[in-house]
């Protein structure tokens, strides 16, 4: 996941730069400005600050996140059919990181993780329909897949709006920050994909009443013939 693998470089990058600021030379060189009355000690020790601030939100954030990754690697590694029980626990895990990451409660960054959620749903219901085959096999059997695919989706929306609802619950001992966002700010890519589930289903739909037409209208020539006969 893209934001889970973003804030473990950072830290690692950040965990470096910070290694070599307090290196032997490094230290020697800082003193050497403090003594001299440099112009530059001022910045350095602003950058020293400012890497200092950055390695210990990457450290708190990474260190929450770890979690999430765990959950969101269940998700990758699952059949779709498999795929419905495993949501709760990553939007659990999404409002534990809320409630304690003090770092990260910022709508900007959770929006982030949620639409790649969404896009990872995307691609397992995607492989799952299989759109090249799907017209190519029982028309019964792909309505199936089609109303379970939608059916899952919606579920992870619902699922969505009630942990917003009780995300009060997941702050213990600090101050309640909700998830003021628009739904519509998580779900843009999400609800198009789900409204073309939507349309495929209704042509699913029509191609099977076309296929029982054909019988019908078939059985009535074969009867039509036959009274022809007499």
């Amino acid at each position: 996941m893209v934001e889970i693998d973003f804030w473990e470089s950072r830290a690692r990058n950040l965990e470096c730069i910070f290694d070599q600021l307090r290196s032997q030379k490094v230290r020697k060189m800082a003193e050497i400005l403090e003594r001299t009355e440099s112009s530059y000690f001022n910045s350095f020790k602003i950058l020293f600050q400012d890497v200092v601030n950055a390695l210990k939100e990457a450290r708190e954030i990474n260190m929450y996140l770890k979690p999430l990754k765990s959950t969101i690697e269940a998700l990758e590694e699952s059949e779709f059919d498999q795929l419905e029980p495993r949501l709760a626990p990553v939007l659990h895990t999404l409002c534990l990181v809320w409630a304690h990451s003090s770092h990260y409660r910022m709508p900007s960054r959770i929006i982030v993780v949620l639409q790649e959620i969404c896009n990872l749903l995307i691609r397992i219901a995607t492989e799952y329909l299989g759109p090249e085959e799907i017209f190519k096999g029982e028309s019964d059997e792909a309505l199936h897949k089609i109303r379970y695919v939608i059916k899952v989706l919606e579920k992870f929306k619902e699922d969505f709006e009630e942990k917003r609802t009780t995300l009060q619950t997941y702050f213990k001992d600090v101050e309640f920050v909700p998830w003021e966002f628009a739904s519509s700010l998580v779900f843009p890519r999400y609800n198009c994909f789900l409204g073309r589930v939507r349309q495929l289903e209704d042509l699913v739909e029509t191609t099977i009443e076309f296929n029982r037409l054909e019988k019908v209208e078939i059985g009535v020539t074969d009867f039509c013939a036959g009274v022809a006969g007499f």
